[in-house]
């Protein structure tokens, strides 16, 4: 079960869902590692994500042009 759904890497808590997309400054792509450290339960990222990440013991959803 999902408890949230997080953009800042640095929010994300155990169970939240973690949304990795181009930003104006920051790519969140580059803190999914970090999400998945801090809890994340599941990660949905822009494609691609080769080259930011490898593996993740976590499901991750790749979704082109991904937006909210």
């Amino acid at each position: 079960m999902i408890g949230g759904i997080q953009l800042d890497s640095r929010k994300v808590g155990p169970g939240d869902l973690f949304l990795a997309m181009p930003g104006d400054v920051h790519d969140g792509r580059q803190f999914i590692e970090q999400a998945v450290a801090n809890g994340a339960a599941a990660v949905v990222a822009e494609t691609p994500v080769a080259g930011f990440v490898d593996e993740i013991p976590v499901p991750l959803v790749e979704l082109p042009e991904l937006r909210l």
